[in-house]
């Protein structure tokens, strides 16, 4: 069994017209789960330029804000580049911001410049914590140095040295930290 990897991927543009017709398409081809093999015979574009191991199990488009969500699910690492190829073929003038995470594999990807020099906190077995600990996609160095700090008892500041005593401890089995890593799409599927 794969390790899921979410991608939650933003497309935004005022050109409406378009997004329209971009969401119908997607809206229109995505049959339930719909693998991303079927978008990319759909769009007309080629399956050897593409990671296809994926699915869309999420799809939104809000025209007040100009902005499409689709979230998708792959194996192991990141599939952004046949949705960003899809959206800029109906929408040329459009933005793609992303973000992808798959713990076991350690990926934590962006190029949303919202989460640049955060950290992702997958909080997963609250039992194992003795302090309350909420997840969080945008946690702040110092958040997360307070956190570890009451976490672990001790009065070390510095978040690497934090990141690898929590590794080493127990709550390890509950808590996962870990900052975001700045990757364009191209560079976040390769």
């Amino acid at each position: 069994m794969a390790n899921i990897c979410i991608n939650y991927i933003y497309i935004n543009s005022d050109d409406k017209e378009n997004m329209q017709k971009l969401y119908d398409f997607l809206e229109r081809n995505n049959d339930n789960r719909g693998t991303l093999s079927g978008f990319c015979e759909a769009a007309g574009l080629d399956k050897e330029n593409y990671y296809l191991r994926a699915n869309v199990c999420d799809l939104e488009y809000n025209e007040a804000d100009d902005q499409m969500y689709v979230q998708v699910e792959s194996a192991w690492s990141p599939a952004l580049k046949l949705i960003r190829d899809i959206a800029e073929k109906f929408v040329p003038d459009c933005d793609v911001i992303y973000s992808s995470e798959e713990c076991g594999n350690g990926i934590y990807y962006t190029n949303d410049p919202i989460y640049f020099g955060k950290y992702y906190i997958d909080v997963w077995n609250e039992d194992v914590l003795p302090i309350k600990i909420e997840s969080l996609f945008d946690a702040e160095p110092s958040n997360v140095a307070d956190y570890l700090q009451k976490l672990l008892k001790t009065d070390v500041s510095d978040i690497d040295t934090l990141l690898t005593m929590l590794c080493k401890s127990d709550f390890d089995d509950g808590i996962s930290i870990n900052a975001w890593c700045e990757k364009s799409i191209d560079e976040a599927e390769d």
